[in-house]
C-alpha cells in the first residue's frame, strides 16, 4: 500500500500540472483573440484610413452624375456614405492625364489636412490609389 501512495503522489502532481497548463494555454489563447477584435476594432476606426476603390465606387454609387457635388482644377467632389464607418462623406476624385501630376495633387491635399483640426476645416478622413483608373480618391468628412 505504501508503494501505490509513492507512486500515486507524483503521477498526481504530473496530472495536475498537465492540466494546469491546458487550462494556462486555454486562457492565454483566448485572451489573444480578444486583443485581436479590440485590435480590429481600433484598426477600422483609427482615422487616416486607406480604403478599398471598391468601398468608395459603392458609396458614391461609381461616381453617379446626381451624386456629384462640385469639382476644380484638380478634381471632382462627389457626396457618399461609407457604410464601414456609418457616416456621409464628400470624396474628392483625383485623376489627371499624368501619372506624376496627380500623385502631386493628392500628396498637397494630405499634407494640408492631416495636420489641420480644426472646426470650421472639413476632418481628412482617409484616401485610396486606384491603380487600375489611374486616379487617387480622398475622403473628407
Amino acid at each position: 500500500m505504501l508503494f501505490f501512495i509513492k507512486l500515486a503522489a507524483p503521477t498526481l502532481f504530473v496530472l495536475l500540472l498537465g492540466v494546469l497548463g491546458v487550462i494556462y494555454c486555454l486562457v492565454a489563447r483566448k485572451r489573444r483573440k480578444n486583443n485581436g477584435v479590440i485590435s480590429n476594432d481600433l484598426k477600422r476606426q483609427a482615422l487616416p484610413k486607406q480604403f478599398s476603390p471598391e468601398e468608395l465606387h459603392a458609396a458614391t454609387k461609381n461616381f453617379a452624375p446626381d451624386r456629384r457635388l462640385g469639382g476644380g482644377a484638380s478634381g471632382q467632389v462627389y457626396r457618399g456614405m461609407l457604410q464601414g464607418l456609418g457616416r456621409e462623406v464628400a470624396i474628392k476624385r483625383i485623376s489627371t492625364g499624368t501619372d506624376q501630376r496627380y500623385k502631386e495633387i493628392f500628396m498637397n491635399e494630405v499634407k494640408i489636412f492631416i495636420p489641420s483640426h480644426h472646426r470650421n476645416l472639413v476632418q481628412f478622413i482617409g484616401w485610396c490609389h486606384d491603380h487600375a483608373r489611374n486616379e487617387c480618391l480622398v475622403v473628407y468628412e
